[in-house]
This record gives C-alpha cells, structure tokens and sequence, in this order.
C-alpha cells in the first residue's frame, strides 16, 4: 500500500488497515462467545464478513440513486410521466429476485 499511497497519507493508511484488522479480530472474539468455546466459528464467520462486504457493494453501485430518481429520469428521457416507468422497473426487480431465489 505504502507504494501506491501519497507521501503524506501513507501512516494514516497503514493504521487504518490495522484497525480494520483488530475489528475482525473483535469480531471473531464475540462470534465465539456468542456460538460457545467449543463452537467452530471460522466458516460462519467468513460468510457473515462477505454478506457484509456484498451489502455494503450494493449500497456503493449507485443502483439506489437511480431507483431514487427513477420518475424523474423517466421523465428526462421523454416519458409523460414517471410513475408508469417506475412501476415497470419496480416489476422487473421484483422477477429477477424471484428468479434468483429460485436458483
């Protein structure tokens, strides 16, 4: 990281990492009390961290944003009025969940 990081960040990046690190840690620590000593909490742990890391991808990719805007984008693009676009959209997200719950 120290490579990449400008001069003047580079310290507050590595302590930064290191503090993810020691969350982890805490993390896994509460885990284990919570699941009991004897309890292997390595793979429940992992998929907890990446649920977390694809919930916090899906808030990041802007796709909130444009279901926010989704009447007035409709409207930008020409429609008369947002509601029937937005509705479809909302149709749509519903079937491809569906569909992906079915796999």
């Amino acid at each position: 990281m120290a490579e990449i990081a400008p001069k003047e960040l580079r310290g507050r990046l590595m302590v930064s990492s290191q503090a993810k690190i020691g969350r982890i840690k805490e993390f896994e620590i509460a885990l284990q009390r919570f699941r009991g000593k004897d309890a292997d909490i390595h793979d429940e742990a992992m998929e907890i961290l990446v649920g977390i890391g694809l919930m916090a991808l899906a808030h990041l990719n802007g796709a909130t944003a444009i279901l926010y805007y989704a009447s007035d984008i409709f409207v930008s693009a020409g429609f008369s009025s947002g509601d029937l676009g937005t509705i479809v959209l909302a149709a749509m997200q519903l079937l491809i969940t569906v569909a992906k719950l079915s796999l």
